[in-house]
């Protein structure tokens, strides 16, 4: 066994199933489906200042294999724990069958009943 063929073996073997966490992807017009996925929060690290309504973008990338998500279209939508994201960018594709892809969720700032910013 040659060593890219190695890689290739650890990565859906060991990174997408050892771990991952389980996601559900919804493919536009198709019905919905459980699978793994490896998935980066963007941090905020600064002190944020948001005007009651106004929407907050906040973004992640997941690393899924090509077999789960073999071509992701902009109507697509992916479920990570109680949210639903949306495609934000075109997928990055690399020689390992993982794809690389930008997700979105729009959530609104409103003051709360004691005067407190949330984010929903």
């Amino acid at each position: 066994m040659a060593l890219i063929d190695t890689a290739k073996n650890d990565v859906t073997n060991v990174f997408l199933t050892d771990f991952s966490e389980a996601i559900t992807y919804n493919p536009d017009g198709s019905p919905p489906k459980s699978i793994k996925a490896l998935v980066e929060y963007d941090d905020n690290l600064e002190l944020t200042l948001y005007d009651d309504g106004q929407a907050v973008e906040e973004l992640c990338t997941i690393h899924v294999s090509t077999a789960d998500v073999p071509s992701p279209s902009r109507d697509d939508t992916f479920d990570i724990g109680s949210y639903t994201y949306r495609v934000y960018s075109r997928p990055s594709y690399d020689s390992f069958g993982v794809l690389s892809l930008r997700l979105a969720r729009y959530a609104f700032a409103e003051k709360s009943a004691r005067d407190h910013r949330i984010v929903r």
